[in-house]
């Protein structure tokens, strides 16, 4: 009993976010299909507010812990690029969450490739899956750059944390994204879209949510070093 009320005391921010993305989870079971403030599948509601905020926590995070960290293992110059990118790269993710650019940039490319007849399997009916050809190799560079700063940067234990948590969103953001992608267009249909987008947003949410706590968590260690 102790130990649990020791692991809530110490993980207590974490939990609220958790708390919020579950709730945010059942309100779109319960209220999704029929009311599109709460819908993972809709725009500019309830989750897409949520989730701007909690990926804007997570900037403001990462950030604050850069600032205080004492860097050892990078050079100034590589240091303060691998921060500022990061943090710009979640600024960026945070607004996306709510303006959705991705998808207007899916739309227009994806409407280019269909009059070229180039990819019709991922976009025949619905040319915004076409954002995924840009921003997946987008993702497998930063993905690269990230991992070589945050080996050096960062304790092992906290890289693979977050390499964790980085998984996740990306199995939504991309993975389930696919398969939604190939059963929106008429080639995989298994599993009902519905649940698809479910399983992704709340991935995508739970990730996101994780890498705050995890951040939020070395902020206060380092605070405690610099007592």
């Amino acid at each position: 009993m102790t130990s649990a009320k020791t692991f809530l005391k110490n993980n207590f921010f974490g939990f609220i976010l958790l708390v919020v993305n579950i709730t945010l989870l059942f309100l779109h079971i319960l209220f999704g299909e029929g009311h599109d403030f709460f819908s993972f599948d809709r725009e500019y509601n309830l989750p897409t507010v949520w989730a701007m905020m909690q990926a804007l926590l997570t900037a403001g995070a990462w950030l604050w812990w850069h600032q205080t960290m004492k860097n050892d293992t990078m050079k100034k110059i590589s240091f303060a690029i691998f921060k500022f990118v990061g943090f710009f790269l979640l600024i960026y993710i945070a607004l996306d969450e709510f303006f959705q650019w991705h998808e207007f940039f899916g739309d227009q490319l994806g409407l280019y490739l269909q009059s070229i007849g180039w990819g019709e399997m991922f976009w025949r009916h619905n040319p915004v899956f076409a954002w995924l050809l840009v921003f997946a190799p987008a993702l497998l560079a930063l993905g690269i750059f990230f991992l070589w700063g945050a080996w050096r940067a960062w304790p092992r234990k906290v890289f693979w944390q977050v390499v964790f948590a980085g998984s996740l969103f990306v199995l939504g953001a991309f993975g389930i994204e696919i398969l939604g992608a190939l059963h929106f267009n008429e080639v995989w249909q298994i599993v009902p879209y519905w649940y698809l987008i479910t399983i992704e947003e709340f991935l995508e949410l739970l990730a996101v949510g994780f890498l705050c706590q995890i951040f939020y968590q070395q902020i206060k260690m380092q605070k405690i070093k610099l007592k």
